[in-house]
């Protein structure tokens, strides 16, 4: 069975059969930055002008370079 892993070198996922349960992380989702704008985030940082995945959304978290 297929597990995701948190990647902090390209702010990503991994996905092995070869990733332990104690590691593995739900499936996460990408956030893109129209997501962003509506919950006012844009009013706090500067977000990109096109709407790209800026970072990625688990068990109803937020995640940007592997931190909440």
């Amino acid at each position: 069975m297929f597990r995701v892993k948190w990647d902090p070198m390209n702010n990503g996922i991994l996905l092995s059969e070869y990733i332990e349960e104690k590691d593995a992380i739900n499936s996460p989702r990408p956030v893109y930055v129209d997501e962003l704008k509506m919950l006012g985030i844009d009013e706090q940082i500067v977000l990109p002008t096109e709407n790209v995945p800026v970072c990625w959304e688990i068990d109803h978290k937020y995640y940007y370079c592997g931190s909440v």
